[in-house]
């Protein structure tokens, strides 16, 4: 990662200097999501669609951002403990894609 927290990927070159610092806002978005989940949020319909709003918020359109059982990358559920949280969103003419795994 860089220092941002952007994942590095030789797609980063087509973000401008402005770009990059929205780019973080990725990662930053998939550590939300993750400390919603830890602090008990079980509905991942709803974080999912609040992850969007916000990358939508900031200049993104996003492709999809999932929270997944880590295991198979199927649909997560309220008693899942490892999971993992995947997106992807273009912003400009990058697309960025990134994830995190943790356990509950």
């Amino acid at each position: 990662r860089e220092a941002s927290g952007l994942a590095m990927s030789s797609r980063n070159q087509y973000l401008s200097a402005e770009q990059r610092e929205t780019a973080a806002k990725l990662y930053q978005t998939l550590q939300w999501v993750r400390e919603q989940i830890s602090a008990g949020e079980k509905d991942f319909s709803s974080i999912q669609k609040q992850a969007c709003a916000q990358l939508t918020e900031v200049g993104f359109r996003p492709e999809y951002f999932e929270v997944r059982r880590a295991q198979d990358l199927q649909a997560a559920s309220e008693t899942d403990k490892q999971l993992v949280i995947l997106a992807a969103a273009w912003l400009g003419e990058a697309r960025l894609i990134d994830n995190i795994s943790f356990t509950l």
